[in-house]
């Protein structure tokens, strides 16, 4: 069974402009002298009376200095609308600083060629449609009309409510406009539905990277460490020129390139991968690890980045849902490396020990199959699903 649920979706096409027009540029670059500008505002303001400024205030003293003084005439090339985005930002990152108590972090001041974006509301920009059968499209912003790729098309029906201009570390333009739009989810199956072979438990490792519980394995590419030669030859080639030099900034755009390419295709792997999961199971339970100190963990930070699993945790959840599957997290605290997934019997093991040997029952085991039986078991438990051993795997 289907239904339609509005969602909020963002759209990216790649924007082109003329080489000598810097119009867009020049715009995210007062949007990063604004935003430092209100960063600095507030860390003082809190160091003076304990708490912030409010975003309706702040954004209220940005269009009077922008709009009543010379002190920062620039700004009046960027819209109203930008600003108070700009202050929505920053006064959502510290009610998320203080909810988080300290763990989400304080925003912080940045150079312009870091800063990446500025958004649009209402009637800041207009779209032009001259050609529906057209790969191209055209929209006007300040007066000046830009070309961007109409890679897909938006669906009709769908409300558009911002449009934001993105720069990236090779100096290109993309275009986002963020809509609301009915997206079709299907209903999970009922749990007394639900066949055993169709629940599943997965285990995230180093040497693999999902070890699921009826003895598949998933590993992943490494796209990092397959171009960390190339990468690293011509970063040591970028760094040999001149400071501040048109082949460092050449240099640097490649390197950008590298790292883009490396990302676009892990973000391929891990969707492909979460449409062959769903494809396979109903139920797909997972442990709620701490990425943040693994890579904290001495020789463990590249491989678990490279890794992506935080990621692939995102955009499994985005496709079981539509799908209608369901994605299950255990507690970070809960026992599964150590527990005889046949037995129960607890016992420790070190990091290298990648057998599991039951000392009460002699069950022997790869150490992540064992952990993924038990963080099945533990996933079903969880939801009230009665736990039904696999055949020739686990006996508990």
């Amino acid at each position: 069974m289907s239904f339609n649920k509005p969602v909020i979706k963002s759209f990216k096409y790649r924007m082109y402009t003329s080489r000598n027009d810097k119009t867009l540029h020049n715009m995210i670059d007062i949007a990063s002298d604004v935003w430092n500008y209100c960063v600095t505002v507030q860390q003082r303001y809190y160091r003076l009376f304990g708490k912030t400024i409010g975003r309706f205030r702040l954004g209220k003293s940005l269009v009077r200095l922008r709009s009543r003084t010379n002190l920062k005439p620039e700004w009046r090339k960027l819209y109203a609308h930008s600003l108070q985005v700009i202050c929505q930002k920053i006064d959502l990152t510290y009610k998320m600083f203080f909810k988080t108590k300290g763990v989400s972090g304080l925003p912080k001041t940045v150079d312009a060629p870091s800063y990446t974006s500025f958004t649009l509301k209402d009637n800041d920009w207009q779209l032009r449609t001259e050609n529906p059968q057209s790969n191209y499209r055209k929209i006007t912003v300040r007066g000046v009309t830009y070309k961007f790729i109409y890679s897909r098309a938006i669906p009709e029906g769908a409300s558009i409510k911002t449009v934001t201009i993105r720069r990236d570390a090779k100096r290109r333009l993309w275009i986002s406009f963020s809509a609301v739009l009915d997206e079709k989810f299907h209903e999970p199956l009922p749990l007394d539905q639900i066949h055993p072979d169709r629940i599943a438990g997965f285990d995230f490792g180093l040497k693999t990277f999902l070890t699921v519980s009826d003895g598949r394995t998933f590993n992943s590419p490494q796209f990092f460490r397959h171009d960390l030669p190339r990468l690293s030859s011509v970063q040591i080639q970028v760094w040999s020129k001149s400071n501040n030099s048109r082949n460092q900034a050449r240099g640097k755009r490649y390197v950008a390139h590298i790292h883009d390419r490396i990302s676009n295709k892990r973000r391929e792997y891990h969707y492909a991968l979460a449409h062959q999961l769903c494809d396979l199971y109903d139920v797909l339970v997972f442990e709620d690890l701490d990425i943040e100190s693994m890579k904290r963990v001495r020789g463990w930070g590249r491989k678990v980045s490279d890794l992506g699993f935080s990621q692939f945790m995102l955009i499994l959840q985005w496709i079981a849902s539509k799908r209608g599957k369901r994605v299950i997290t255990i507690g970070r605290y809960e026992r599964t490396t150590g527990v005889c997934s046949g037995c129960g019997h607890t016992q420790s093991l070190t990091l290298n020990d990648r057998t599991f040997e039951c000392e009460a029952c002699g069950l022997t085991l790869d150490r992540d199959l064992n952990a993924s039986i038990n963080i099945r078991r533990i996933g079903c438990e969880s939801i009230g699903l009665k736990y039904v051993p696999l055949l020739g795997l686990d006996t508990l």
